[in-house]
């Protein structure tokens, strides 16, 4: 039987109850009885992840009228040892510096798309109090290896968060100021990402993404970054 795991951090943070559910094959029956074990241990909301080749969990989730939040895209990139890959003077280690108000700015934006944004079931203001939250934990070396950030004329206008992992960097949060962008500042960020991950002798750099930000879809397909899966995730909230 599939089974459904609380989140602590998210529990935590949001003050209720979270958990995740992740399975093959989930139909209405199980589905109800998920629902019901759930309510029962005060769980107000479960993160359903479904492959969407699962026809029978995306029937379900479509019979229970459950909203698409996110299609999440993983997309990975491999470093190429024999390409030089130059980095920018405008880009310095941001790792250990405390949160600025640009800095803050610029977190919302790289979640534009986010499903704690689009889901107005959460309360007004988790979306962004999240995602201050993960940049400062990110700066404070907590989610993050590294964070590089482009600035200009003493300004922030746009950040990348890295976190190493055997022979393999995530991206976390990337973005870059509306006002600045398309004059390759984006490009720049990820270019010393490839540079720093190439002197350490990691391979891959990966990232996620959503479907619907077709901005960015674009961009890491154009770098060179391929497809590696699909996740389709819903919110199941109890009463």
């Amino acid at each position: 039987m599939n089974e459904f795991h609380k989140l602590k951090w998210d529990s935590s943070f949001f003050c209720f109850n979270i958990a995740r559910l992740e399975g093959n094959g989930i139909d209405n029956v199980e589905l109800d009885s998920i629902i019901q074990t759930a309510g029962r241990q005060k769980i107000k909301l479960i993160y359903w992840f479904v492959n969407p080749i699962d026809s029978i969990s995306v029937e379900t989730a479509s019979k229970y009228g459950l909203k698409l939040q996110d299609n999440k895209i993983l997309l990975k990139y491999l470093i190429n040892e024999n390409f030089l890959f130059l980095k920018n003077d405008n880009i310095i280690s941001y790792l250990g510096h405390p949160v600025t108000s640009a800095l803050r700015r610029l977190s919302v934006q790289s979640g534009r798309y986010s499903r704690f944004r689009n889901d107005r079931n959460f309360a007004k203001g988790s979306f962004y109090n999240l995602y201050y939250k993960w940049l400062e934990n990110s700066l404070a070396g907590i989610l993050s290896s590294e964070v590089l950030v482009f600035t200009e004329n003493s300004t922030e206008k746009g950040f990348i968060t890295l976190k190493d992992e055997v022979n393999i960097t995530s991206i976390g949060l990337i973005a870059v100021d509306q006002k600045s962008r398309g004059i390759g500042i984006g490009k720049k960020l990820l270019m010393s990402a490839f540079a720093r991950s190439s002197e350490m002798g990691i391979k891959e750099i990966s990232v996620t993404t959503q479907a619907a930000n077709k901005e960015a879809m674009g961009f890491y397909q154009k770098l060179g970054f391929t497809i590696i899966q699909s996740t389709y995730i819903y919110h199941i909230w109890i009463k």
